[in-house]
Parts: structure tokens; C-alpha cells; sequence
């Protein structure tokens, strides 16, 4: 359904499951959420967004620091990167190592696992929200370590 909306907002409040289509029969993982929220939510328009340049982002969601190493292995590796603060756009360096990690592709040929590069495209889908959006705060996180590897903001309630 399209809401139509006349003027870009200060801030937006998005009620965020706890499911996509990448975490079918798994968990739903940081990197994930994060996708979720500045990749589809934001992008999610037809011609400009909602929120206006430097808005705010307020979301609900549990936000549990929990992978699935079946479905999800580079994820796991890659949030390790993203503990580290890395420049996001100097991470050409590290996309040779998630396309030729065996481990990644052994599991996407032969399991359930996503691409080993899965990750940096979800990630870098993420980017034009990452670029435009002043703060993302979330309501009833239950894990402050992945809002601080994500750059979010905590919210009891």
C-alpha cells in the first residue's frame, strides 16, 4: 500500500518486525536490521523519501545479537569488521576475502548459507540511508553492543 505524504518529515517512527526474507528459518541478525531499516525503509519510495536530509529514525524492535552460523557465516565475520569503525567506503579491501573464502562458498554450494559476499551487498545497500539519515533510535533493544557496532541509538520504551 502507498501512503502518500506531501512534505519530507523530521522524523519517522517504523514499527520494524523481527523478520525478512534473509532470515527465513533463522534468526534475525544485526546486520540484517540494519539493512532492513537504511536499505528498504529508507529506499523504500518513489522519488524522495520521507525523512528529510539528517532526520531521525525511530524504531521498535528487540534487536538480539544472535547469527546463524549455517545460513549466515560471512554476516558473523563481517560484523567483526564493523566492530573495528572501518571507513565504509574503503572496504574494497576486504570484498576479495568474503567472494574467495572457501569456507563461504563451500557452504553456499553445498547448505543453506547465503553468499559469502551477501553481506557487503546488504551492507551496501544500506549506504544512501547511512549517508542521509541524521540518527536511528531503537526502542526496546535488548542488545546495546549491536546498536553501538551499527551506529544506533538506544530507547528503553
Amino acid at each position: 500500500m502507498t501512503i502518500p505524504i506531501d512534505k519530507q518529515c523530521d522524523v519517522v517512527i517504523l514499527g520494524v518486525p523481527n523478520f525478512t526474507p534473509y532470515s527465513v528459518g533463522s534468526v534475525m541478525n544485526p546486520l540484517i536490521l540494519h539493512n532492513l531499516v537504511l536499505g528498504y525503509f529508507y529506499n523504500a519510495n518513489s522519488g524522495k523519501p520521507p525523512l528529510k536530509k539528517g532526520g531521525i529514525i525511530i524504531i521498535s524492535n528487540p534487536v538480539y545479537e544472535k547469527f546463524d552460523p549455517k545460513q549466515h557465516p560471512s554476516y558473523i565475520d563481517f560484523y567483526d569488521v564493523l566492530s573495528g569503525k572501518p571507513d565504509i567506503f574503503k572496504l574494497k579491501s576486504v570484498e576479495k576475502t568474503y567472494l574467495s573464502n572457501k569456507k563461504y562458498s563451500e557452504k553456499y554450494r553445498n547448505s543453506f548459507a547465503y553468499h559469502g559476499t551477501h553481506v557487503l551487498m546488504i551492507y551496501y545497500f544500506s549506504v544512501l540511508g547511512l549517508l542521509n539519515v541524521g540518527r536511528v533510535i531503537v526502542a526496546g533493544a535488548k542488545s546495546r553492543r549491536a546498536l553501538k557496532i551499527l551506529g544506533f541509538n538506544y530507547a528503553k520504551n
